[in-house]
């Protein structure tokens, strides 16, 4: 028997007749987190038996009264049938589990047995590093896609352009107007307010000198001349709005769970003052820290 972890249960598998390794009808319904596990899974098995019959098998287990009892079981394939039919929120944990642990036992990637401490260990820290691999591979997909957005901008673009590209980085929804607005409500642009000019929109000069945008102002061939303002936005500060956003971003996450930024606060007053605080929170509360 091989004892397995699952959504901090501990899961027994067992063999079946033809030596595949096999989950219980009972143990398959409390990992998709059923109320009647047994039930749910039989009466899923029953609508479905032409597929999951030849899948499925029976094996004797010891009753804890000594006795042996027929209890139907699920290797690999029958779990990933079930799973097929379940509308569990967790049928794709589920899923994952038995490609990572019944899969890797069917053809000897792990040796049955039950799982030791140091083994538990190891898992654990091959999971870890199986979390942070994935991460710095959608970071490294991520830059990827900001070079190769550098390349093809070449040199500076449009607003609407910025608009289009900061879509592709999953900014924004692609909207020109509704970026303008972003970015003026952000001090990144600014309404300019000369008496003849109040519907433009311009740079700060400190940007334009950082060598974030480049700025012009046009006028129309009308008869009656109309002044056009012309923004464009460098590579660099492409990158510079990319990382503006990722600070309103977090900022907006902060007002927008008072608690977090409640507790941030609680850790940074008491590190500035050097000594123990009481603070009073929003129901009258007083809390010491020190």
């Amino acid at each position: 028997m091989f004892t397995s972890h699952f959504a901090g249960m501990n899961v027994d598998v067992v063999k079946s007749e033809n030596s595949e390794p096999c989950i219980t009808r009972e143990q398959l319904g409390l990992m998709l987190g059923y109320s009647l596990p047994s039930d749910s899974i039989a009466r899923i098995h029953n609508r479905n038996k032409q597929r999951i019959d030849p899948l499925s098998g029976v094996v004797k287990l010891t009753t804890p009264g000594g006795g042996t009892q027929e209890t139907t079981v699920y290797p690999f394939k029958a779990v990933l049938e079930i799973c097929r039919y379940s509308n569990q929120p967790n049928a794709n944990a589920v899923i994952d589990w038995a490609w990572d642990t019944l899969d890797k036992l069917r053809n000897g990637g792990i040796i049955c047995g039950t799982m030791t401490a140091e083994q538990r260990l190891l898992e654990q820290e091959n999971n870890r590093l199986t979390i942070e691999n994935e991460e710095l591979y959608f970071e490294n997909k991520k830059l990827k896609k900001r070079e190769e957005l550098h390349q093809k901008l070449g040199g500076a673009i449009y607003l609407h352009d910025v608009a289009i590209q900061l879509f592709h980085l999953g900014i924004g929804d692609g909207n020109e107007n509704a970026l303008v607005k972003k970015l003026v409500a952000n001090g990144i642009l600014q309404k300019d307010q000369s008496a003849k000019r109040r519907y433009l929109i311009r740079p700060y000069l400190r940007h334009v000198r950082h060598g974030y945008f480049v700025h012009r102002l046009d006028s129309s061939d009308q008869p009656v001349p109309i002044i056009q303002s012309k923004i464009l936005v460098t590579p660099k500060g492409f990158d510079w709005i990319v990382g503006e956003f990722e600070k309103i971003d977090n900022r907006d996450y902060g007002q927008n769970h008072p608690l977090l930024g409640y507790i941030r606060e609680c850790m940074r007053i008491p590190a500035e003052a050097g000594g123990p605080i009481e603070i009073t929170d929003e129901r009258g509360v007083n809390h010491k820290y020190i």
